[in-house]
């Protein structure tokens, strides 16, 4: 039985226009057999390519789509299209930014009070 990553949901379930948009994403081949018996959308197409694992997935809205590509880390790449590419890489930024430093903002305001000293 094929493993249900979105709850039967598809991409477009955000609007209400159907799929207008494809995209590509890659699985290495230590993933790709997990993630060929999983369901992210009805129409999904897959294909396995040199060891790896190359699922297409129609959308109309990225949110969901973006968020369920997060999940993978960096065991899934978007290959097309760049706009989403772009949109999962800010994604990973953002996240790497809150956790690169030393101290994050956000650190620094949940554990600094007024006048610079440490709450704990």
């Amino acid at each position: 039985m094929p493993y249900v990553i979105t709850c039967q949901k598809s991409y477009d379930d955000f609007s209400s226009k159907q799929p207008d948009r494809g995209a590509d994403l890659c699985f290495p081949s230590e993933r790709s057999r997990r993630v060929a018996d999983e369901i992210w959308h009805p129409r999904q197409k897959g294909r396995f390519q040199d060891g790896r694992y190359v699922l297409e997935v129609p959308y109309s809205d990225s949110r969901e789509l973006v968020m369920d590509v997060l999940k993978h880390g960096p065991e899934v790449e978007v290959l097309v299209p760049p706009a989403l590419r772009t949109e999962v890489r800010d994604k990973l930024e953002q996240a790497r930014a809150q956790y690169g430093g030393a101290e994050s903002a956000l650190k620094k305001r949940f554990f600094t009070g007024r006048g610079g000293k440490n709450k704990r």
